[in-house]
């Protein structure tokens, strides 16, 4: 779902389907029940976890229960990531939402950290995405860490060992 994505056309040649963002098993299986017009492939319910905050530094933080923070993020879906910050317990002081792959330049980065001070926040926080693609040397007057978070697999976890299985395989015959 979503824009610069395939036709749903396309589904029906997919070995495997991921349907992100999963929050309970009515939901993965309305969207499931949707795609079946498309594809007979199997489909698998994911989520992403938070499981940590983290610098360049390699420094943690253990909680983010009552601070006020501020967000930037590229991503397709700005909205969730939001959500993640949240129910992590933080409180959004600001957020600035950059055009999905859009790299913020340094002077922009520094316009939100000051405009981020004003509100408030003691904290910038981005998404992986996003950090990957700002500039190591950056001396900025608040801290700047991303949220590391991991798929997990939340509905149909039988399809995604069978996936594992067949990738497995194509390996080991890769090798012979």
């Amino acid at each position: 779902r979503g824009y610069l994505r395939d036709s749903p056309k396309r589904l029906a040649i997919a070995d495997f389907i991921f349907i992100n963002h999963i929050q309970d098993e009515n939901q993965f299986n309305e969207l499931k029940n949707e795609l079946r017009s498309f594809t007979s492939a199997p489909i698998i319910g994911v989520q992403m976890i938070p499981k940590r905050v983290v610098n360049a530094l390699g420094e943690e933080w253990k909680s983010l229960n009552q601070m006020r923070v501020s967000v930037f993020c590229g991503l397709g879906k700005p909205s969730s990531f939001f959500k993640t910050i949240e129910s992590m317990g933080a409180h959004i002081a600001e957020k600035w939402i950059l055009p999905d792959h859009m790299t913020p330049s340094e002077k922009e980065l520094r316009d939100f950290v000051n405009l981020s001070e004003e509100r408030g926040s003691g904290l910038i926080l981005c998404s992986e995405k996003d950090w990957v693609k700002l500039p190591l040397h950056l001396q900025l007057t608040l801290p700047i860490a991303f949220v590391d978070a991991e798929l997990q697999v939340v509905c149909e976890n039988e399809n995604y060992q069978k996936l594992i299985q067949m990738v497995s395989e194509k390996i080991e015959m890769e090798k012979n």
